[in-house]
């Protein structure tokens, strides 16, 4: 066997060793790429999970007669007047809800946010839209405030 010879097998043994590690770092990529999108998938369900549990607790805390939010159950449950401090709180309140449905949608464009999610909030959401204070908010002062993102326009065709 010459030097020549000798030489020629190097060669052959370098382009396995490089084939080879080529499929490993291809292999590797592919491994990766899955487990980014499972971390991904799993956050984005997290997330889901926050905000909806988020969602119900502002919901339970409204609704509650005796709970912290007297002003927000006073102006969802009845019609009695709202005192100019009632109102403020209720205009307050109502304002976040809105954003966080607004939040929710832009989140949903981009695909950070499961749009089975976002119609489940739609539906959860849909009977406040109809509540005499939350349209008269809305019209008085949520769509002008709000009327920067395509999604107002969404919210006036619901109420």
């Amino acid at each position: 066997m010459t030097l020549q010879d000798l030489g020629s097998i190097g060669e052959l043994l370098a382009a396995i060793a490089t084939l080879l590690t080529l499929i490993y770092l291809a292999v590797q990529v592919k491994n990766t790429k899955q487990q980014l999108s499972e971390s991904a998938q799993q956050a984005r369900t997290a997330f889901t999970m926050e905000v909806g549990n988020r969602s119900a607790d502002v919901q339970l805390d409204w609704l509650s007669v005796e709970g912290p939010s007297k002003a927000m159950s006073k102006a969802l449950l009845t019609e009695e007047r709202l005192t100019p401090e009632e109102w403020y709180e209720f205009s307050v309140r109502i304002s976040i809800f809105f954003g966080s449905l607004i939040q929710s949608e832009m989140l949903a464009r981009r695909g950070l946010l499961d749009k089975e999610f976002l119609e489940m909030r739609y539906s959860i959401y849909g009977p406040y839209f109809k509540m005499p204070r939350v349209r008269t908010w809305w019209k008085k002062t949520g769509s002008r405030f709000y009327s920067h993102d395509e999604y107002a326009k969404h919210i006036d065709r619901l109420i």
